[in-house]
C-alpha cells in the first residue's frame, strides 16, 4: 500500500490491494474483474492501473467473525512463554486505526487516520468464539484500545458477563497518557495478564517532536505503569534509539529512563524509516535514504538505511547495545523484579531459560534474506533514479475529540 506502483514496477505480481482490503479481495474471489473494483493497483499487459483507495470499514461489525476454525490450535502451543502464557494462542482485533501521527508508525497507511471499534457484545462474541474452538490467550492487535476508556470498560465488562476464562495481553503497546487505575483493574478481572506500553523515548523533547501530540510524557509512563502493576498487571516497554529527532544526548536519556522504570519486560529497536511513513519520506525529500532493499528493512538490521540528520550509524548501534547491557543485563533493579515475578507467577524456571538464551544467543541469528521465485524473471526499477512517491493515507471516522488529540 505504501508504494503499489513502484511494487509492481519491481515484480510479477498481477494486483496490489491498497489499505483494508477485506472487501476487495472478498470481490476478486467471487470472480469480479479488476478494472470494476475499487482499491486496487493492478497490472495489464505493460500498463499499470489504479482504481483509487476504498473507503476504510466504517463498522467493523459488518465484518464476519474470523474464521478461526480453519486452524489447527495443535499448530499454536508451540510459542515462547515470553509471548504467552496460556497457549494455545490467536490473536483478535477488537478496534481499528489510530488519531495520532507519530513519524515512525505505518499503520495508518492502511488503516487510515482515525479511529473505529466493534460493539462491546461483538467483541464478546469473538472470545467466547475462540475459547469454543480451543483457544486459551488471544494477543491484542489493537493500536491504541484504552484510550476510549469507557468503551475499552465496556469490552472487558462484556468479556467477564460472557463468562469464558480468556487469558489476553495488549502486546501491540498502549499509550500512556491513557492509563487509569479503574480501566486496569477491568482488564484485570476480564483476563489481562499483560500490557506494553510505546515508551519510545525518555525524553520529553524528542516524544513531542516525533508526533506523540503533546500528550504523553516520561512522567505519564512511569504513572502507567505504576497503575498496571497496582492492578496485577505484568508491564512490557518498548523502546526506540535513532528516532528522528534524537541526539545522543536523549538517546542517554532514554537509557536512563528505562533503567529506572519499573517494567517486568523491556524491549530495545532501532528507528527504521518504513517506507510511506512520515519519517521515510522526510529523508526521502531529503535524499538521505541510502538502502531500497527492503530485506533490510528491520529493526535489528546490520545496514544504514538511512543518514540521520544528527547521528551516525555506527552512534545509534552502540547506543543500542549500550540499553540492552545497561538496562537489561547489568540492571540490579529489573533482575531483582523478574526474580520476584518469577516465583510470584511460578514461572521462575522459564525466566531463568530465557535468560540463559538472551545472555549466550545473539538476536539474529544470520543475516535476513527473503528466498523469491524466479527473481531473474522480474522487471528491475532503479529507485535511485526514480524514488518512490510518498504514499496517502485517508482520514476516516475522526471525532472532534480525535481531531482535539491530533
Amino acid at each position: 500500500t505504501a508504494m503499489p506502483k513502484e511494487t509492481l514496477k519491481e515484480s510479477l505480481l498481477d494486483a496490489v490491494f491498497l489499505g483494508e482490503a477485506d472487501y476487495t479481495f472478498t470481490d476478486i474471489c467471487n470472480g469480479q474483474s479488476f478494472a470494476e473494483t475499487p482499491g486496487l493497483f493492478y497490472r495489464d499487459g505493460e500498463n499499470l492501473h489504479s482504481t483509487g483507495l476504498r473507503p476504510p470499514v466504517e463498522n467493523l461489525d459488518d465484518l464476519p467473525i474470523p474464521a478461526w476454525e480453519l486452524y489447527d490450535t495443535k499448530e499454536y502451543n508451540r510459542i515462547s512463554r515470553l509471548i504467552a502464557r496460556r497457549p494455545p494462542v490467536t490473536i483478535a482485533e477488537f478496534s481499528r486505526g489510530c488519531v495520532f501521527r507519530c513519524d515512525f508508525c505505518a499503520s495508518k497507511i492502511t488503516m487510515a487516520l482515525g479511529y473505529r471499534k466493534k460493539s462491546p457484545q461483538r467483541c464478546a462474541e469473538e472470545v467466547r468464539y475462540m475459547y469454543e474452538l480451543g483457544f486459551r490467550e488471544f494477543l491484542l492487535a489493537d493500536d491504541i484500545f484504552t484510550s476510549d476508556q469507557k468503551w475499552a470498560r465496556s469490552v472487558c465488562e462484556a468479556v467477564i458477563d460472557s463468562g469464558v476464562e480468556m487469558a489476553w495481553s495488549c502486546t501491540n503497546g498502549i499509550r500512556v497518557e491513557s492509563a487509569d487505575d479503574e480501566l486496569f483493574q477491568t482488564m484485570r478481572r476480564a483476563g489481562c495478564y499483560r500490557v506494553s506500553f510505546g515508551f519510545e523515548s525518555g525524553s520529553d523533547r524528542v516524544l513531542k517532536a516525533f508526533g506523540k501530540g503533546g500528550r504523553a510524557s516520561t512522567q505519564q509512563g512511569q504513572d502507567a505503569v505504576r497503575m498496571a502493576r497496582r492492578a496485577g498487571i505484568d508491564t512490557n516497554g518498548y523502546f526506540l534509539l535513532g528516532l528522528s529527532p534524537d541526539n545522543e544526548e536523549s538517546m542517554a536519556e532514554t537509557i536512563n529512563y528505562a533503567r529506572q522504570i519499573p517494567v517486568d519486560m523491556m524491549k530495545f529497536g532501532m528507528a527504521i524509516a518504513f517506507p510511506g511513513t512520515a519519517m521515510f519520506n522526510n529523508y526521502l525529500e531529503k535524499q538521505l535514504i541510502r538502502s531500497f532493499d527492503w530485506d533490510l528493512y528491520f529493526i535489528y538490521t546490520d545496514e544504514p538505511l538511512y543518514t540521520h540528520d544528527h547521528l551516525d550509524y555506527k552512534t545509534i548501534q552502540r547506543f543500542l547495545r549500550k540499553a540492552n547491557w545497561l538496562c537489561v543485563m547489568f540492571n540490579p533493579s529489573f533482575i531483582l523484579r523478574r526474580l520476584i515475578r518469577g516465583i510470584r507467577t511460578g514461572e521462575f524456571f522459564w525466566d531463568f531459560y530465557y535468560a540463559l538464551n538472551y545472555f549466550f544467543l545473539p538476536s539474529v541469528g544470520k543475516k535476513l534474506q527473503s528466498h523469491y521465485y524466479a527473481r531473474d524473471r522480474w522487471p528491475t526499477w532503479d529507485f535511485q533514479s526514480n524514488p518512490p512517491a510518498p504514499a496517502h493515507y485517508q482520514t476516516v471516522g475522526v471525532t472532534k475529540e480525535a481531531k482535539a488529540n491530533v
